[in-house]
C-alpha cells in the first residue's frame, strides 16, 4: 500500500517548464526505464500515478493559473523515502480527509512540507 502511494505521487515530482511549442525540459524523477525493467510487480502502481499527477498538475495550472516550479527546489535531491513520510503523516493525520484523491492527499502534504510551496490548497 505504501508503495502504491509512493508511485500514486510520482508525477507531482515531474514538473514540466515549456521553452518552446517543440521543447520541453523535464528534470530527473525517482524512477528511469532501468527501474521500469526491474520492479515489473509496481510498474501498474507507477503508471497509475504518472497518469493521476499528469492530470493533476494540467488542472492546477489551468484552473488556479498557478505554477508548481516551486516543487523542483522542495524535492531535488531528497529521498524518496521522505517524501514519502511527509504523504504518509498527511494520511495518518487526517483522516476524516481519506475520500480525497491520494494525488490531492499527496499535494497537500507537500503544500505543507515545501517552505517555498503557495498558500492554496486544490478545491475538492
Amino acid at each position: 500500500m505504501i508503495k502504491k502511494f509512493m508511485f500514486a505521487f510520482c508525477l507531482l515530482l515531474l514538473p514540466v517548464t515549456v521553452l518552446s511549442d517543440e521543447t520541453l525540459v523535464v528534470p530527473k524523477g525517482y524512477w528511469d526505464g532501468y527501474d521500469w525493467k526491474e520492479n515489473k510487480a509496481e510498474r501498474e502502481a507507477y503508471t497509475r500515478g504518472v497518469v493521476d499527477g499528469m492530470l493533476f498538475a494540467s488542472s492546477v495550472e489551468r484552473s488556479n493559473k498557478a505554477s508548481l516550479e516551486w516543487l523542483k527546489p522542495c524535492v531535488s535531491g531528497r529521498p524518496i523515502e521522505q517524501i514519502r513520510k511527509a504523504v504518509q503523516h498527511e494520511v495518518d493525520f487526517h483522516p476524516d480527509a481519506l475520500h480525497d484523491g491520494m494525488h490531492i492527499i499527496a499535494f497537500r502534504a507537500l503544500l505543507k512540507a515545501c517552505p517555498n510551496s503557495p498558500k492554496f490548497t486544490p478545491s475538492k
